[in-house]
C-alpha cells in the first residue's frame, strides 16, 4: 500500500473539479454569507433516506440509563461530532483548572466508556509547544485536551478536517504521534515517520475487523507538506478513495467512513455530500459519520441495490465549541450496533441523542446531554 497520491494525469482534472466543488474558505468556523457552488452533480438518482430510527435499544435519557450488550460477532459504537477547541475553552482549562480538561467529557463519559468503540472528530490539532496554542482561525490545541480524550474512553479519533493543517505538518505530526503512542486509533492523518500511504486503519473487536476511513474536503488553503504528501487524507483524488474503499472492504468485516464535508450552518445535505455517499454505497460501506457543518443534519438508512443498507449521519454538529448560535451549541451523539452472522453484516440498532455545549461564566464551556 506504499504508494503516493498522484497516479494518473486524468486525476488532476477530477481533483480540480472537486476543489471547486468543495468551495474552500479560510474561515472554517465563521459563518459564510454565500452558498457554495458544486461542480460535481450526483451521478445517480436522489438518495432516499428513512429518518426513523429502527430501534430504541439505546434509551433516550440520562447517561445512567445507558446499557450495552457485548457479544462476539457484534460491535456497539458511540460517536460524537466536532471537538472544536476555541480560545475560551483552553483559557479556562489552562488558567483556571490547573491544565485539566477532563471536565469537558464528563457529561457523556458513561457512553464513551461503555461502547465497544467510541469515536470523536478531533477538529483541531494538538501542539506540544505552548507558544503554538491558539484559537480561531488557525487552531493549536493543548496536549492536555488529548489526555482528556484518552481518559474519556475514546478509541478512535478522526483528524482529517479543514483545520488539520492550521499549523502545517507540525501539529498533525504531534497529534498522530500523541494518540498512536497511547494506543488510540488516530485516522485521517499520518506522521512524519509514516511516508507510505495508509489507506485505512483496522480495529479488531469482538472477533470482527473494522476498517476506518477518514477524509476531508480540504484544508482551508493551507498546503499539505510537499515532503509528506500522504499526511492528510482528502477527497481530492476520487480514484484513490475508490481504491481505498475496495481494499478496505476486502480486508475487513465492517467499513466505517468518517468524512469532513458539507455547507457550514446548513441543516440539509448538499449535492457534494450525496455524490460521495453514493460512492461509499457502491463499495459497501456500512456507516458514514459526517462532520464540518457545525449543526445537526439528518440521519438514517440509505437503501441501496440488492438490499444493501448504509447508515448515514450526515453531520453530528459540534460536540464542544465556543460557537454561540443555538444551532451550533446542539450536537449529536450517534449510537449504533453492527452484527455479522449468517445473514451478513448489518446495522441492527441505531439512534441519535442530542448533546449541548453549555457556557457557565466567561470561559467555562462543557458538554451535557440535552433533551432539546
Amino acid at each position: 500500500m506504499g504508494k503516493g497520491r498522484g497516479r494518473l494525469v486524468v486525476k488532476a482534472c477530477i481533483a480540480a473539479a472537486v476543489f471547486l466543488a468543495a468551495g474552500l474558505t479560510l474561515a472554517g468556523c465563521a459563518k459564510k454569507e454565500t452558498e457554495e457552488v458544486f461542480a460535481l452533480p450526483p451521478r445517480r438518482g436522489a438518495i432516499q433516506l428513512d429518518f426513523t430510527p429502527k430501534s430504541h435499544v439505546f434509551e433516550k435519557g440520562m447517561a445512567e440509563k445507558c446499557t450495552y450488550e457485548h457479544h462476539s460477532g457484534q460491535v456497539s459504537f458511540m460517536a460524537v461530532g466536532d471537538n472544536l477547541i476555541h480560545s475560551g475553552i483552553y483559557t479556562y482549562g489552562l488558567n483556571y483548572n490547573n491544565g485539566d480538561f477532563n471536565y469537558l467529557y464528563d457529561g457523556i463519559r458513561d457512553y464513551s466508556q461503555s461502547a465497544d468503540i467510541a469515536i470523536i472528530n478531533h477538529e483541531t490539532m494538538l501542539v506540544a509547544d505552548p507558544g503554538e496554542i491558539s484559537g480561531y482561525p488557525a487552531f493549536g490545541t493543548p496536549l492536555a485536551v488529548g489526555d482528556a480524550v484518552v481518559n474519556a474512553g475514546f478509541d478512535v479519533v478522526s483528524c482529517a478536517t479543514n483545520h488539520c493543517m492550521d499549523k502545517g505538518g507540525y501539529a498533525a505530526n504531534v497529534t498522530r504521534q500523541f494518540y498512536r503512542d497511547r494506543g488510540i486509533t488516530c485516522i485521517g492523518i499520518q506522521a512524519y515517520d509514516e511516508p507510505d500511504y495508509i489507506p485505512y486503519w483496522i480495529v479488531e473487536k469482538n472477533g470482527l475487523r473494522i476498517a476506518f476511513f477518514n477524509y476531508t474536503y480540504g484544508t482551508n488553503g493551507y498546503p499539505i507538506p510537499d515532503d509528506y504528501p500522504n499526511m492528510v487524507h482528502t477527497l481530492d483524488d476520487e480514484w484513490q478513495v475508490r481504491a481505498d474503499l475496495a481494499a478496505g472492504a476486502a480486508d475487513s468485516d465492517i467499513q466505517i467512513v468518517c468524512v469532513h464535508m458539507g455547507n457550514e450552518y446548513d441543516f440539509e445535505p448538499n449535492d457534494y455530500q450525496n455524490y460521495w455517499l453514493q460512492i461509499f454505497m457502491e463499495y459497501g460501506v456500512d456507516v458514514v459519520l459526517g462532520s464540518h457543518p457545525h449543526v445537526l443534519q439528518p440521519y438514517g438508512i440509505i437503501q441501496g441495490e440488492g438490499g444493501k443498507q448504509m447508515l448515514v449521519y450526515y453531520s453530528l454538529g459540534n460536540f464542544v465549541s465556543c460557537q454561540t448560535e443555538e444551532a451550533c451549541q446542539i450536537g449529536g451523539m450517534a449510537l449504533f450496533t453492527i452484527r455479522k452472522d449468517g445473514r451478513g453484516t448489518r446495522v441492527i440498532a441505531y439512534d441519535r441523542m442530542k448533546t449541548r455545549t453549555v457556557q457557565e461564566g466567561l470561559y467555562y464551556y462543557h458538554t451535557i446531554l440535552s433533551e432539546v
